[in-house]
């Protein structure tokens, strides 16, 4: 799940982990006959491990340790395990092997052969206790395991349980690393081709993939646009969950990838009107390394209907469990609940009666959400789960939301650890983003939009200022006149009435209760061209000042309007022979220049395809503003030709992050 990877911890009871309560031991104890004849019986015990010899526990705790047993004899023979002193024993004190112990604490064991023994601690006591383990013979046929004097025989079996133990956006102090290497996996309205996007049957975020089958169509696909990477000696998990409201006739799911056959198989569809887990394993060796794409299918057989799919899920098991390790599809669809990119598993073996704790950390900027566990408590200020009194197989599920964070506080608060990309060099100090391709991207309207930074900025002329997010939509609009009446007055421009009209009509009631009615500055230069004036910073004061042409306001109250020059400016990062700095002082008419390419190629407001509206206008005549040329540089332009322009627009203040990572792969959303 680190932020958002998700973790398995495999720990079973053999293994060598401690985790809270519970210390796990390996003592190897061999079994070496001596010069002494049979009938003594004078065997040596020789323990590899003298610091395992002697067991510790502490009061009120529990330890869970391993024995493993060699006999280098010439024969079979008896054995089995005591403990020294044997006055150690109380009431309070279970000294026993787990019913779950791969061998037997006594029996036969063969030449050469290795026995492992799981013992079970349990000191109820007040006091701290130390005990010694040996291990005792005899022989084959006949006879009584020799038990040397002030040694107790462990004879006793103690029960346990399984606690499985799943978290979503955080960590289980140790273990393997899981991830969900689907990209898009919960289809929030991108990344899918063939998918109609609805919003009404969804489980996950605000969407889900919805397929409508005829009786003319024996499938009806759905394809992931991003590839995915496939290492075909490895093992997977592909899961999806769906949903029906009616279902006629044999339909159900297949996935496949590559593209190709063999498939991972088909799973028929469960019961109408509930969210149903179908679920493959299977291994790709028929395939070459490499990226390929994944597609789900709804097999509807000629017959009418919709699945809707929600929590999408590709898992390679075997970088998450190691080869020959791989649990089964029946136990990763109890015990793993849908996540989106990271998340953590833990199966702790546990003592019947006995207490359990697990050390949980939130990933960053994330709290508590959900918990479901029976008996279970999770404190906040030590990040740990507890269990009492467990007395059967447990499932638990814990989950962190995201602390509310405004999200323009959430964007400057990457700043510090993001900068190679982002900036705050402006003079008034906003944050933004930079570089040829920065992870701004956000999904906006169900589109790609990106950030441009974090500003200080008024709803009215003169009101009071508020941090709010200003996103620029990556697809542009193309074709479009600034002002078909050839006149650089924002407040009257064709294209202000267009974007605030028709196209602002066309976002859907949720991405318009986002935006802000924002006080736009409208103040232009005539005087640019010179190294100085058409610096990044003279553009910037410019913009924010009141010179105009005549008879034009110098600000404007709107919702959507277009970038500023300022703004392409410093969204360079800069480059190795042109640095940052050196952009900066250099002014934008010369970025088309071959000596400053590295200004206008680590831009991501930068496109070679065409040319970009700005707000601003040219102030010593009515019938021009500013445009980015598509060779980079700044430059004025006629506004009644048509060119290219890009909604630039400023999101309410309190406008929340609720996901994503701000990649085009994984964008931020919105709440």
């Amino acid at each position: 799940m680190k932020k958002k990877e998700i973790i398995i911890l495999a720990i079973l009871v053999v293994s060598l982990i401690t985790v809270s309560l519970y210390q796990t031991l390996a003592t190897d104890i061999t079994m070496n006959k001596t010069n002494g004849t049979n009938a003594d019986l004078s065997f040596t015990f020789d323990i590899t491990d003298q610091t395992g010899r002697v067991v510790n526990v502490k009061a009120g705790a529990t330890k869970i340790l391993d024995v493993f047993v060699t006999n280098p004899n010439d024969g079979t023979i008896k054995y089995g395990i005591a403990y020294t002193p044997s006055t150690v024993k109380t009431d309070d004190i279970t000294i026993a092997q787990l019913n779950t112990s791969k061998d037997s604490i006594s029996g036969l064991i063969n030449k050469n052969e290795r026995k492992q023994i799981t013992l079970v601690i349990i000191n109820n006591s007040t006091n701290d206790i130390t005990l010694s383990l040996v291990t005792v013979t005899g022989y084959e046929h006949g006879g009584d395991l020799i038990v040397p004097s002030n040694h107790t025989l462990i004879t006793e079996t103690s029960e346990s349980y399984s606690v499985s133990l799943f978290v979503t956006n955080g960590t289980i102090t140790v273990g393997n690393t899981l991830i969900n290497i689907l990209p898009n996996n919960s289809f929030e309205g991108i990344g899918w081709s063939g998918c109609s996007y609805n919003t009404t049957y969804k489980k996950y975020g605000n969407y889900s993939c919805a397929l409508t089958g005829t009786t003319s169509t024996p499938e009806i696909l759905t394809t992931n646009s991003q590839n995915i990477y496939l290492n075909n000696t490895h093992i997977y998990y592909s899961r999806v969950e769906g949903y029906q409201t009616s279902k006629t006739g044999n339909q159900g799911w297949q996935t496949y990838w590559p593209i190709a056959e063999p498939s991972f198989g088909s799973v028929p569809f469960g019961e109408i009107n509930k969210w149903n887990i179908y679920s493959l394993i299977a291994n790709r060796t028929s395939f070459s390394s490499g990226n390929q794409q994944l597609r789900f299918d709804y097999d509807n057989n000629y017959n009418a209907g919709t699945v809707y799919y929600d929590g999408g899920m590709l898992i390679d098991l075997t970088e998450s469990y190691g080869n020959g390790n791989e649990p089964s599809k029946e136990w990763l669809d109890t015990n793993i609940q849908y996540f989106e990119k990271t998340s953590s598993q833990l199966t702790e073996e546990t003592i019947k009666g006995g207490e359990v704790s697990f050390e949980i950390t939130p990933d960053s900027g994330y709290v508590i959400d959900t918990i479901n566990c029976d008996g279970g408590n999770y404190n906040e200020d030590t990040n740990t789960l507890t269990l009492n009194n467990v007395t059967s197989n447990k499932s638990c599920f814990i989950s962190f939301k995201r602390n509310v964070v405004y999200a323009s506080e959430y964007i400057e608060s990457l700043l510090v650890s993001n900068p190679e990309t982002m900036n705050n060099d402006d003079p008034d100090g906003n944050v933004r983003y930079m570089g040829a391709n920065p992870n701004n991207y956000v999904s906006f309207n169900n589109e790609l939009w990106r950030i441009i930074g974090v500003f200080d900025v008024a709803s009215t002329d003169g009101g009071p200022t508020e941090k709010r997010l200003k996103i620029i939509r990556d697809e542009p609009i193309s074709n479009i006149q600034w002002d078909s009446g050839n006149v650089n007055d924002w407040t009257t421009a064709s294209l202000q009435e267009y974007l605030n009209g028709e196209y602002y009509n066309s976002l859907t009631n949720k991405y318009q209760e986002l935006i802000g009615d924002t006080y736009w500055n409208l103040g232009g230069t005539a005087d640019y061209t010179s190294a100085f004036t058409g610096f990044v910073s003279s553009f910037y004061h410019y913009e924010r000042g009141t010179t105009t042409p005549s008879g034009i306001p110098s600000g404007w109250v709107g919702k959507i309007g277009l970038m500023y020059p300022s703004d392409y400016g410093y969204a360079t990062s800069g480059g190795s022979t042109t640095n940052r700095k050196s952009c900066l002082v250099t002014g934008m008419t010369n970025w088309n220049s071959t000596n400053y390419s590295d200004c206008k190629n680590n831009d991501y407001l930068y496109n070679s395809s065409f040319y970009q509206w700005t707000i601003t206008p040219l102030c010593d005549d009515s019938n021009h503003a500013f445009v980015v040329i598509n060779s980079g540089y700044v430059s004025d332009y006629l506004v009644k030709r048509s060119q290219t322009s890009r909604p630039v627009l400023y999101l309410k203040p309190d406008t929340t992050i609720t996901g994503g990572e701000g990649t085009s792969e994984n964008p931020f959303t919105f709440g």
